[in-house]
């Protein structure tokens, strides 16, 4: 728990608030391009940060070093929804909208809410 505790601290020193990382596990499916049946998203950092930063929704522009924390997080921890393969970051099409939902990250909401304040 320490090590998960440490990685969201290091998440938010570099940025990235309790708002913007819901945002983003939100968003993670949204349409970029055509993929394979098994991926909702199977992209470059360069096409994270263009999904990301599409308007009107959700209209975030991150770095790529902002991208890597929060996919290195999300590959740890939710490893059974995000991966990785070689420069490319993935989201498993189970990811659903009811998964994706604030309450199933209570945990990260608690250690954001206590770094806010």
């Amino acid at each position: 728990m320490k090590e998960r505790i440490n990685k969201l601290k290091e998440i938010f020193a570099n940025g990235i608030s309790r708002e913007i990382f819901l945002t983003l596990i939100l968003h993670m499916t949204n349409y970029y391009k055509d993929q394979s049946p098994a991926y909702a998203n199977y992209l470059t950092l360069d096409e994270w940060q263009n999904l990301y930063a599409k308007t009107p929704n959700p209209n975030i522009n991150l770095s790529q070093e902002q991208l890597t924390l929060f996919f290195e997080y999300m590959r740890t921890f939710h490893h059974a929804y995000v991966g990785k393969s070689q420069n490319i970051y993935f989201v498993f099409k189970n990811f659903s909208n009811e998964l994706r939902a604030s309450h199933n990250f209570e945990f990260e909401i608690i250690v954001f809410t206590t770094l806010e304040e």
